[in-house]
């Protein structure tokens, strides 16, 4: 047992280490900027998540570290007990994002309790802070919560429980680079070379960026890997939805952006 825990130590020292390495050249437009979306505003995530769980399960493990990499916060907190991953990775170009990233897993990492957990964030004070700039972040709060219904992270001391065993054993990793940006993503996939992605999230990237659908094809995914993205087709408001395997995310988000002024109706995914 020691012996096990000394060499998943080592894998995502290794990983860590690796994310540090990107040469800053190719990191792309990057910035730091208060910004409302670490909170996701996806609808009807909950829906999702007993695909996800099933797509998860039928998984083949490979002997290489599990990770799952993340657009921006991609909701991790709340997604971590059915990812089955042995690493979460966040990308994004934002500083500020990163930052929130590590100190929400910090957060619940440290408080045994949903109740300490409330007393802890500081919740409170970027709701504030977003004001001062204009932006009331506490629409997207409550558009997280409403997405993930009973499944959310606050929504009961038993699934708070869950999501922080699950992160208390599951190292939260970060790296700053442009996700659109085609040399970022090179070097990204060159650090993580020797894992399997097997859970990613992308929220609506390739709906502003086109490319990104060949751009991500760089990355070391399963065959079997479960994709998490969201596209604004329903009245503007960002539609959860999900692929198993990256081909499929490829023709669906492709299809989807091709119906644009369209309300994508929602179909629960093949898995």
């Amino acid at each position: 047992m020691q012996e096990r825990k000394e060499d998943e130590f080592m894998q995502h020292r290794s990983i860590r280490e690796s994310l540090s390495l990107i040469p800053t050249k190719v990191r792309g437009e990057i910035r730091n900027k208060l910004v409302p979306w670490i909170y996701t505003n996806d609808h009807d995530f909950a829906a999702l998540m007993p695909y996800i769980q099933e797509a998860v399960v039928k998984q083949q493990r490979g002997t290489k570290p599990r990770v799952a990499v993340l657009s921006g916060v991609g909701a991790f907190a709340n997604v971590a007990p059915y990812m089955n991953v042995d690493a979460i990775v966040s990308v994004d170009r934002n500083s500020f994002v990163l930052d929130q990233v590590l100190e929400m897993a910090d957060t619940i990492r440290s408080s045994s309790t949903l109740a300490d957990f409330e007393s802890s964030t500081r919740r409170a004070d970027f709701f504030a802070r977003m004001k001062v700039v204009g932006i009331e972040a506490d629409e997207y709060w409550q558009m997280e919560k409403a997405s993930f219904a009973d499944q959310h992270l606050t929504a009961s001391t038993a699934r708070y429980a869950d999501c922080r065993a699950t992160l208390l054993k599951t190292p939260v990793l970060t790296t700053q680079g442009n996700f659109v940006h085609e040399p970022y993503v090179k070097a990204l996939a060159e650090a993580l070379k020797n894992t399997d992605i097997t859970y990613a999230s992308f929220t609506d990237l390739a709906e502003w960026s086109p490319e990104f659908f060949d751009i991500i094809q760089n990355l070391p995914m399963t065959k079997n890997a479960v994709v998490v993205w969201s596209t604004n087709q329903n009245q503007g408001k960002p539609e959860a939805r999900m692929s198993v395997g990256l081909e499929n995310y490829i023709l669906e988000g492709r299809a989807a952006a091709d119906n644009l002024k369209g309300k994508v109706t929602y179909h629960a995914p093949h898995v």
